[in-house]
């Protein structure tokens, strides 16, 4: 299994929500704020964006890699069925089974702030907040392995 660490981030802009008719576009949105950062975790090739997040994490050796491949793995019928999607995603050039398995992952779990309620509420809310999650397969666990 890969390692995990999760963190709860919190932004407080103004002291109160505000009506966005009189301060919108004067103050900071702490939603707009967090959104923006949450988008820049990965790149358009799904690679995380953190600085130093790969420093320690171990690459999948070629034999790895050839392993997975020989695997019996349906994509579309993991799709269909446990992971209920209707399309497989992550960091460019490696397979579903590589991203499970082997590749780190940042993972926004929850964001919320702001008016949530029924119908409208045109505010600059005063915080945000988001729920993330990170997976990796470090030295610490190739080494506990025998692969390291």
């Amino acid at each position: 299994m890969r390692g995990l660490t999760c963190a709860e981030i919190n932004l407080h802009g103004p002291d109160v929500d505000l009506h966005s008719g009189a301060f919108g576009g004067a103050v900071p949105n702490p939603l707009t704020v967090l959104a923006r950062l949450l988008a820049q975790l990965h790149d358009d090739n799904g690679v995380i964006q953190l600085p130093g997040f790969y420093d320690d994490v171990v690459p999948l050796t070629d034999a790895e890699r050839a392993a997975f491949a020989k695997l019996p793995f349906d994509e579309a019928a993991f799709l269909a069925g446990p992971a209920a999607s209707r399309a497989a995603t992550g960091e460019i050039g490696y397979t579903t089974l590589e991203r499970i398995w082997g590749r780190p992952t940042a993972e926004i779990n929850g964001f919320w702030g702001g008016y949530t309620g029924p119908g409208h509420k045109t505010i600059v809310p005063s915080d945000a907040h988001a729920k993330v999650s990170f997976r990796w397969r470090d030295r610490r666990d190739s080494s506990r392995s025998g692969r390291g």
